[in-house]
């Protein structure tokens, strides 16, 4: 049993536990499903709850150890008559990993404790009596009126700019990302799951680590001839 500290409220406990937890259902759960051999309907469920779950360490967001997890539960089973929910699960989650980022996250202990000593804080009867005797904010009133969602629009407006430039950060593949994304394909001939991750990358990041690039170019369509005159070009023929 764990002993909390002295500066340690309930609920942060409450929460870290929750992240091992969720850690400690992950491992168990990829250890139950490469010893099967098999990932069926119910496994897919239950690995996009555990993956995509809120109390995780990267919330909505997939982190590098769940990707690992994915990965090490394909090489198990990719000779198996797997369910065809595998697939398309796994080359979203792996490809969220590697191109986006959630928008939610778990606020830092001194955060919660900012919080639940604001909660816990009373007004005084003096303070409320002064608040009473303020002058009405006409012009906030009038904007109320005019753009009830202005105030949330503001104060919210920083965050939403920092994520718009996280997600642009994250759309780029780096050569690290690269390294790690090659070292766990398999090297000799990919898995329909992999190829499901291959055909997820390609076209969604505005620019790659030239070590992927072959990769994500393999097998790509070719680019349509141009337009002639307004009409489509026709088709070299042989000689």
């Amino acid at each position: 049993m764990r002993l909390r500290k002295k500066d340690e409220t309930p609920e942060l406990t409450l929460q870290a536990h929750r992240f091992s937890n969720e850690a400690f259902a992950l491992a168990k759960g990829k250890e139950t499903f490469c010893a099967k051999g098999r990932v069926d309907a119910a496994d897919v469920a239950t690995l996009r709850r555990l993956i995509y779950g809120g109390g995780g360490d990267g919330d909505l967001g997939v982190t590098r150890a769940e990707a690992d997890a994915l990965f090490d539960i394909n090489n198990a089973c990719r000779s198996a008559a797997n369910d065809p929910a595998w697939a398309t699960f796994f080359a979203e989650a792996v490809g969220a990993c590697l191109i986006a980022v959630s928008p939610f996250r778990q606020p830092s202990r001194e955060a919660a404790a900012r919080d639940e000593a604001w909660l816990r804080g009373r007004t005084s009867l003096g303070e409320f009596a002064k608040g009473m005797a303020r002058a009405p904010d006409l012009q906030g009133a009038v904007r109320e009126i005019l753009d009830p969602d202005g105030d949330a629009e503001d104060e919210w407006s920083g965050e939403n700019d920092r994520f718009e430039t996280a997600q642009m950060a994250a759309l780029e593949i780096n050569d690290e990302e690269a390294r790690w994304l090659i070292g766990r394909l398999s090297p000799d001939k990919l898995s329909e799951p992999e190829r499901r991750l291959i055909e997820f990358l390609r076209g969604r990041s505005p620019k790659v680590s030239d070590l992927v690039k072959p990769l994500l170019n393999a097998g790509s369509a070719p680019a349509e001839p141009p337009p002639v005159f307004g009409h489509r070009a026709k088709p070299p023929t042989a000689a």
